[in-house]
Order: C-alpha cells, then sequence, then structure tokens
C-alpha cells in the first residue's frame, strides 16, 4: 500500500515520512515512505528491512491520513 523510495518527494505530503532509522531498518540509502495504492502479487513482495518502532508509527500516520482515518 506504499512504496519505499531514496527520492525526497517534493513537497511532502501528508501522506510522505522520513524515515528517520533507515540504516537501522536495512535500507542502503536514507529513505521515505509514500503512500501509494497499488498491489503486488505476493511473489514479487521482498522482505528489505524492518522499521524502528518511531518509524512504523509515521508509516501508520500516513496510512490513516491517506484512507481518510485522521
Amino acid at each position: 500500500m506504499g512504496v519505499i523510495t531514496t527520492q525526497a518527494p517534493q513537497p511532502m505530503a501528508p501522506t510522505d515520512c522520513e524515515l528517520a532509522d533507515w540504516q537501522q531498518a536495512g535500507l542502503h540509502a536514507a529513505s521515505f515512505f509514500r503512500l501509494f495504492p497499488i498491489t503486488f502479487p505476493q511473489r514479487e513482495v521482498r522482505l528489505i528491512g524492518r522499521l524502528s518502532e518511531a518509524d512504523w508509527k509515521s508509516v501508520r500516520t500516513c496510512l490513516r491520513v491517506g484512507l481518510g482515518d485522521e
């Protein structure tokens, strides 16, 4: 339901968030989460790391905003 990108969104939207702990998550560069309503077949999804609790909280906030829950 979203993408992780190294390209900083310009301008940042309420459904974008910077991943502060990207290195801890196992990512190779500073990264951003962007709410992007797409789906992938399970076989195309792969684990690239784990978000810190703080970054996961930010991503959940982006999702709630994008889904109109806030």
